[in-house]
């Protein structure tokens, strides 16, 4: 359309060319566009037409505008459409910065072009398409203001950026590289057999591309198969255990089924019976816990008081007189086994009586499978000791 229409422009006007890829698009544009599609177009350009804006003296940039008509571009993957747009009223043109000191001499023309076109049902319109030529070594801009050669422009490195905006006044952008852009002549002649070589080579690695992606989606399909055969595997055990326990399930009714109603009701009432006793064995074992804790206690009592008439003795020994004897006898019972401590004591003036003292040990039952027997009685009747009959001193007896 655009070559068509270059009898509606001046004869001074030639058209220019560009192309490019997308490689970063954002995300509320996907996926109408996306990385990795290509950017053409083209516009006319017409160098008498241009009209230098007004700069500070000596300054080193500036900006040149008109002279641009009729651009259009499109966004395509695979030479399918999937986004145009073309030029619109509105400021068109370059700057330009010549031995920029900020980034060590660089050279940059800087074009942009008001285009228009809506994406697709997205609600997102473009608004601006820039164009940025750059040589770092200072060698494309030659005069100022620059000279636009109609050979085209010697650049090192180029890049675009397409503006959308949408009804909220939001923006978003499409950004890539640039590389072609040059006049429509000098692409022409451009040597043909080269440029289907590099279409070529650009084809064969994006198919090898493709074919890694579709070997790693077989891999993946392969790998989900075999978890798939594993699963169905396990469903088929779970199966058979199921029937395997079904059939133990009916097996088991229909013997129950057959058993004795009165070996059932037995069974019953034994189980009845076997829970009150459960019952009675709770309860008796909470009374015989009661029973170890009361015990307990009056273990601790008793020997608190064995203690206190161990030490009541042993102050009345010490506050007895000088001139009293104290005597120790040991008291059997009739098996003549000993059973506790008799004190006597003698003095010339006060007749005690006699204080029995049982032995301050305690004493543990014996499990029956350790306990040792008595020795058996004699049948002599046992001679009991002499003293066991006499009670007080000598001389009173």
């Amino acid at each position: 359309m655009a070559i068509g229409g270059m009898g509606m422009v001046a004869q001074d006007s030639e058209q220019w060319l560009f192309e490019g890829l997308v490689t970063e698009a954002d995300p509320v544009l996907a996926p109408d566009l996306q990385s990795g599609w290509v950017l053409a177009g083209s516009f006319f350009f017409n160098r008498l037409e241009l009209q230098e804006e007004p700069v500070p003296s000596g300054a080193s940039g500036g900006r040149l505008a008109g002279g641009i008509g009729q651009t259009e571009l499109t966004i395509d993957l695979y030479h399918q459409l999937h986004f145009e747009a073309r030029q619109v009223p509105g400021l068109a043109g370059f700057d330009y910065q010549n031995d920029d000191p900020d980034h060590d001499g660089r050279d940059m023309l800087g074009w942009f072009f008001p285009v228009q076109g809506e994406l697709k049902d997205s609600g997102w319109t473009s608004s601006w398409l820039q164009i940025w030529l750059a040589d770092p070594e200072g060698g494309m801009i030659r005069s100022v203001p620059p000279r636009i050669s109609p050979y085209g422009i010697t650049y090192k490195s180029a890049w675009f950026r397409l503006t959308f905006e949408n009804a909220a006044g939001e923006r978003a952008y499409a950004d890539g590289r640039i590389d072609l852009f040059a006049p429509y002549a000098e692409v022409d002649s451009m040597d043909e057999e080269a440029s289907w070589r590099g279409v070529a080579i650009e084809l064969s690695d994006e198919l090898m591309r493709k074919d890694s992606v579709i070997e790693e989606l077989r891999q993946d399909l392969a790998a989900s198969i075999a978890r798939l055969e594993g699963l169905r595997s396990m469903v088929d055990l779970l199966v058979e255990e199921r029937e395997s326990l079904r059939q133990e399930n009916k097996i088991l009714q229909e013997e129950a089924e057959k058993a004795d109603p009165e070996v059932q009701e037995k069974l019953m009432e034994l189980e009845v019976e076997k829970s009150l006793l459960q019952s009675r064995i709770d309860e008796l074992s909470g009374q015989n816990q009661a029973l170890a804790e009361s015990l307990a206690s009056s273990e601790v009592e008793r020997l608190q008081l064995m203690q206190e008439m161990e030490d009541m003795e042993n102050l009345r020994l010490k506050a007895a007189p000088d001139s009293s004897t104290v005597k120790s006898a040991t008291v059997v019972n009739e098996e003549n086994q000993p059973v506790g401590t008799m004190t006597i004591v003698e003095s010339p003036m006060v007749i005690e009586k006699p204080l029995v003292v049982e032995k301050h040990t305690v004493v543990r039952e014996t499990p029956p499978e350790t306990r040792v027997p008595p020795p058996p009685a004699s049948k002599e009747k046992t001679k009991k000791p002499r003293f066991a009959k006499r009670f007080g001193p000598r001389k009173f007896r």
